[in-house]
């Protein structure tokens, strides 16, 4: 294992996709196989998936007078409407995201983006959103959302 978990912690911080962490090739075997011993101690801390924390709640303000944004319906492809409802489905059932209500005013597009290994091998697409437009409306947030380690 590392030698602290400041060390750790250090490390983490140098390699924030951590799912192609143990696949890189800066790494000694020693250390590949202590990170890989890592994740598989604390799976939830080191979790592939986005994390919750529940029963916390960030105020996000909106700027005086900020009208709705909402993007334009996106036409996709088969495959990638699929992709899409797939994430939408999963997102949906793990509490990640919400239903919106029939009659809100805002919506935002989707993006789907290639995600690739340490290698730069295809592994997967990914479904983004894209809030650029929406954050541009928001202040400042004093407050720190909060993370695993808090």
């Amino acid at each position: 294992m590392f030698a602290s978990e400041r060390e750790c912690r250090e490390w983490l911080e140098r390699s924030p996709n951590l799912a192609n962490a143990t696949e890189n090739p800066s790494l000694t075997p020693q250390r590949s196989k202590q990170l890989r011993e890592l994740t598989a101690l604390y799976p939830k801390l080191f979790s592939y998936s986005p994390g919750k924390i529940k029963g916390v709640e960030v105020d996000m303000e909106l700027i005086p007078n900020a009208k709705p944004v909402r993007h334009p319906i996106q036409q996709f492809g088969r495959a990638q409407a699929e992709i899409i409802r797939q994430w939408v489905t999963t997102a949906l059932a793990d509490g990640s995201y919400e239903r919106a209500m029939p009659d809100n005013d805002w919506a935002s597009r989707v993006h789907i983006a290639p995600s690739r290994n340490a290698s730069g091998q295809l592994t997967k697409m990914r479904v983004c959103g894209d809030y650029r437009d929406v954050n541009k409306l928001l202040t400042s947030v004093a407050q720190r959302t909060p993370n695993r380690c808090h």
